[in-house]
């Protein structure tokens, strides 16, 4: 992924990964809150997924 997206839920599959481009890292929060992105599971609220 790249740059900055704006979701109110997401949902990964058990075998899902979310990938940064070589040299950055992806950041999740849920509700202003620093989340680990886990596979097979489910965020609503105001998520913002970030690659920086």
């Amino acid at each position: 992924m790249t740059g900055t997206s704006y979701l109110s839920k997401l949902v990964l599959a058990s075998d899902a990964a979310v990938v940064a481009p070589a040299g950055k890292t992806v950041s999740l929060t849920v509700d202003g809150k620093a989340t680990a992105i886990t596979p097979g599971a489910a965020y609503t609220g105001s998520i913002t997924l970030t690659s920086a």
